[in-house]
């Protein structure tokens, strides 16, 4: 269901040469696709200078296996869907993911590998009527859905899920719809339920009625923002950008079909209309031009050149509840450097054991997020000449500098090389997350001459070099290559990747894709992915911790694990400890320390084995601490 349409816009002496995408995902059933055109003047290659990190990005905590391709059929009468648009969020308790078009969420702790609920997208949206007999009549329109977003509102205490739905006449609908679907979750715990909404995203804009597409979400303090690419039903053509505004006091306490909705054009009166996503809004709550309040910038990049240098486009938003008159719209075109090649289109990525390359789609902004006056975002370009990724489509990321938002200045970029993970590698779509200090961390996609497609992570530190990722580590490493066409030109692979920060700003979360064995098709269009989520912490531990007030027995490190893992524990004073392992019966399975121990942070390694030294099985198992003035338990999974 993707059409591409390549189109040039002209303002202020800048040229926009951008690929304008309906990003929706795509069926079994083939869907034909709109071919390229013109593209504006070649800028001039430059040499880009990068000075590499030295370290690796931190280690995973631990990983999971999520839904897969053959889980649609299970949970969509049949159907598998392409691309898989992963993204993720991350509660106090609990992490939630989803993509096409499948969502499921599980407890933090990872006990045990199922996930408390995994359901299609169109039953999670049940709650929200189906259409009236009379066409176009009613709420939702019980489709299956594309484009999932989920993100956590650290500032509610929510979880912040949307899906968007289509009827098209031209598909043999009996009318054309467009609806964006909204769920606040009850509490931090997505248990408890969810509030659902649905809002008319239909909108005649120039004489023809208009769907929306490829949405970005985001929240600050105030409200949910919602933007999205509008295409005509009638030939697909490209209509503009939508911003939703979705004001909290109402959809954060009821089903309520009255909410707090505002629909603008944020390009009505300046800049280049192009795909835009809104940041996510991390602190309290800000100031920004004309002393209004703040609520969020509006990111695009899609190659915006003045052919010798690319340029950022960023939006102010303030007033967004419209208390003194507002929203405002604030446009700036920064300069960010030559950059990019946007007279040449986005190369697809090579991949090993084939000569079918994956689709990186095109250069729009992907990712977006702000906190201590720093914005931080991403996008994909073309490596320039000279340079070790010449020439690759590469994930890029800028940190741009907002404590005058009126004169945003760029303090540091660079590109997530692949020559960093092998020879000949590409890396796309990118997704950002910075913790309250400053540290960076980056989710992308990696495949190459000699790699399948893996899910890749990256970290730079707050006070790493200018313009340096330390070097990236897997989350899943493809098994295989993949090749699915779905009868047209395109070998879909995905148009975003999930990255989220725990509320405790330890952790970050990652949801990636990665190919997996092949099959489930007609010949030779047979790829199937497969999903992983993960965490890692980035935050720097001293080596000499000081003794705690009282003892304590920590979480193991892997949990899940394979074959080992690391059991760690502080005592208050020193004294004899002692460390068992027991079954969920309450047997008896290996005692791994009993002996005099100092105070201060110990730690202990159980192997998976017996007294005996016998391979338990995999499950469920408990850990025991028995110290001077300390007895507890914590349970651990070991998984085979």
């Amino acid at each position: 269901m993707r059409h591409s349409i390549f189109c040039i816009h002209i303002f202020a002496g800048l040229v926009l040469a951008t690929s304008v995408a309906r990003a929706g995902f795509q069926f079994e059933t083939p869907v034909p696709t709109v071919g390229s055109g013109a593209r504006a003047v070649a800028p001039a290659p430059t040499v880009e200078s990068r000075v590499a990190a030295p370290l690796f990005a931190p280690p995973l905590q631990t990983s999971i296996e999520s839904f897969a391709f053959d889980d649609n059929a299970t949970f969509n009468e049949g159907n598998v869907f392409s691309p898989v648009d992963a993204t993720c969020a991350v509660g106090p308790e609990h992490v939630m993911s989803a993509g096409n078009a499948v969502i499921e969420w599980r407890t933090r702790d990872f006990l045990g590998s199922a996930p408390q609920v995994r359901e299609s997208l169109r039953d999670f949206f049940s709650p929200i009527p189906m259409p009236a007999p009379l066409p176009g009549v009613g709420t939702s329109l019980g489709t299956y859905g594309f484009n999932p977003r989920i993100l956590y509102d650290q500032y509610a205490g929510r979880f912040v899920v949307v899906m968007l739905e289509i009827w098209d006449m031209s598909a043999g609908k009996p009318s054309n719809q467009s609806r964006i679907l909204l769920a606040i979750s009850k509490t931090s715990d997505p248990n408890d339920g969810f509030w659902y909404h649905s809002i008319n995203s239909k909108i005649n804009i120039s004489a023809s009625d208009s769907f929306v597409d490829f949405p970005g979400v985001a929240v600050d303090d105030k409200a949910v923002y919602i933007t999205g690419n509008m295409f005509a039903f009638a030939g697909y053509s490209y209509k503009g950008v939508r911003l939703w505004i979705v004001g909290k006091a109402s959809a954060y306490a009821d089903d309520d079909p009255a909410i707090f909705v505002q629909v603008r054009n944020p390009y009505a009166s300046a800049g280049f209309v192009t795909t835009t996503v809104p940041t996510h809004m991390f602190g309290p709550p800000q100031t920004g031009s004309g002393g209004r309040p703040m609520g969020t910038f509006l990111l695009a990049y899609s190659g915006i050149t003045d052919g010798t240098d690319e340029y950022l486009q960023i939006v102010e938003v303030t007033d967004p509840l419209a208390t003194a008159g507002g929203p405002y719209f604030t446009v700036q075109q920064l300069d960010v450097g030559d950059i990019d090649n946007p007279s040449l289109i986005l190369p697809d990525a090579a991949q090993q054991g084939t000569a079918f390359p994956i689709e990186t789609n095109d250069r729009r902004m992907l990712s977006a997020v702000w906190r201590n006056n720093k914005l931080y975002c991403t996008a994909n370009v073309r490596g320039v000449a000279l340079t070790p990724d010449a020439n690759q489509c590469q994930a890029r990321w800028w940190k741009l500098n907002t404590t005058t938002t009126t004169a945003l200045a760029q303090d540091d970029a660079g590109n997530i090389t692949g020559e960093d993970i092998a020879v000949g590698t590409h890396t796309y779509y990118p997704s950002v997350m910075v913790d309250v200090d400053g540290n960076m961390a980056i989710n992308f996609t990696a495949s190459g001459t000699s790699l399948y497609a893996s899910a890749y992570y990256t970290t730079r530190l707050a006070g790493d070099p200018a313009g340096s990722t330390s070097l990236p580590k897997a989350l899943a490493t493809g098994l295989d290559y993949y090749r699915r066409y779905f009868g047209g030109t395109s070998n879909r692979w995905g148009n975003y990747s999930g990255i989220a920060l725990a509320p405790d700003q330890t952790d970050f979360w990652i949801y990636g894709q990665y190919a997996g064995a092949r099959g489930n098709g007609p010949t030779g269009d047979d790829g199937r992915w497969k999903t992983r989520l993960g965490h890692f912490r980035v935050k720097t531990v001293s080596a000499v911790t000081p003794a705690p007030a009282q003892s304590v027995l920590l979480q193991n490190v892997p949990n899940p694990f394979n074959p080992s893992t690391a059991i760690r524990f502080t005592l208050a004073k020193s004294g004899r400890a002692q460390v068992s392992v027991y079954d969920l019966a309450g047997r008896h399975i290996r005692t791994l320390l009993d002996a005099q121990r100092a105070k201060g942070s110990q730690e202990v390694v159980w192997d998976g084995r017996d007294e005996r030294g016998v391979p338990v099985a995999s499950g469920i198992y408990l850990y025991r601490l028995r110290a001077s003035e300390l007895d507890q338990s914590r349970k651990m999974v070991l998984l085979k």
